[in-house]
């Protein structure tokens, strides 16, 4: 999937969103860091990926929203910021 728009937490202009059966995983900012979870029957889903900060404290990422045919619309969230994330289909 490719995004419609930017957001808050730097930038996350090119993130991926891959589906798989009931899984998905997240790469935000197209970056090193890839954020896995499960998509429930209804299209919703929820993943997390915990890092330890450099003060030696969680870190947690964590991507939350709703798969629909129109794409994916959710909230991307850190302990530093939140950000709207709205994805379309990728077409080929």
């Amino acid at each position: 999937m490719t995004p419609k728009s930017g957001s808050a937490c730097g930038s996350l202009v090119s993130s991926t969103l891959t589906r798989r059966g009931d899984q998905f995983t997240f790469t935000p900012g197209d970056g090193v860091l890839v954020i896995t979870g499960n998509i429930a029957t209804d299209g919703s889903l929820h993943g997390s990926l915990a890092l330890i900060g450099a003060n030696k404290q969680p870190f947690p990422l964590t991507v939350d929203g709703a798969i629909t045919p129109e794409g994916f619309t959710g909230t991307y969230s850190t302990p530093r910021c939140q950000a709207k994330i709205q994805l379309l289909p990728t077409r080929g």
